[in-house]
């Protein structure tokens, strides 16, 4: 089973995506994955993260931060890639 978590860069709130809203999570990473990251654009964020994104899977977990509500960057490799669907999380996160 997979748990998604979104918390504030702050710490509060935090919201656990419910099974419809995790679905719509993993299949919009699932596709922008598909597309190289951005190296061109993108520049190294000055500013803290609007909000963390925690994946747990049974594989192990993985952990997503979130800049300007539209920029994913996986922390581990500081990939980058446009993700929109940010502005939806963000209305999830305040609602």
């Amino acid at each position: 089973m997979t748990t998604i978590k979104v918390r504030a860069y702050s710490g509060t709130p935090t919201i656990t995506l419910d099974a419809g809203q995790s679905k719509l999570f993993r299949d919009e990473l699932k596709r922008v994955r598909k597309f190289y990251p951005a190296s061109k654009g993108l520049p190294a964020a000055k500013i803290g993260p609007d909000c963390v994104i925690t994946i747990r899977t049974g594989r192990g977990t993985s952990e997503y931060q979130l800049f300007s509500r539209a920029v994913l960057v996986e922390t581990r490799t500081k990939k980058k890639w446009q993700f929109y669907f940010g502005l939806l999380l963000m209305e999830w996160l305040y609602p």
